[in-house]
């Protein structure tokens, strides 16, 4: 009878340690989806800035932020197992790179008139625009960081990851 009642508890640690892992998972992948799904829509919006005031951008500019903040918010708030600390550092990482990195450049590059531009402000906007783009691709090695370790986390949870 001892035995039974160790599987079953066992059974049961097991169920529950899998079902806190995949909600773990679950959690980090639906914010991180909903925030790219929105900061792409906010980035087209100010990519497009010709038919929008400097306000608007700063307004864009500051959703982003506010959306950083609230997605770095919700996984301070989580707790990851032994199993997924290296994954929630890399996301971790990510959000923490697009608020210092990617937000403060790209906040200056938009300030910019770009049909007004003396010799020394197209410079300065070559210069701020390389800046984005060494931001992006560090953002994209941090993705690609966070992707290899959530595989990682997925195979020794035994999780699949939907594709």
């Amino acid at each position: 009878m001892k035995k039974k009642l160790f599987v079953l508890s066992l059974a049961a640690m097991l169920t529950f340690s899998c079902s806190k892992s995949t909600n773990y998972n679950e959690t980090v992948v639906n914010t991180y989806e909903a925030y790219t799904s929105e900061m792409g829509t906010i980035m087209d919006a100010v990519v497009s800035k010709d038919e929008k005031s400097k306000a608007e951008v700063g307004k864009s500019i500051e959703r982003l932020e506010f959306l950083t903040d609230s997605c770095s918010t919700v996984m301070s708030k989580l707790e990851p197992s032994d199993a997924a600390k290296e994954f929630h550092g890399a996301v971790v990482d990510l959000y923490s790179t697009v608020k210092t990195d990617f937000i403060p450049v790209f906040k200056e590059l938009m300030s910019l008139d770009e049909k007004n531009l003396n010799d020394d402000q197209i410079i300065q906007y070559n210069d701020l625009a390389d800046k984005v783009n060494v931001v992006f691709d560090k953002i994209d090695k941090l993705e690609d960081k966070a992707i290899s370790a959530q595989e990682k986390f997925a195979k020794s949870e035994n999780l699949e990851l939907r594709r």
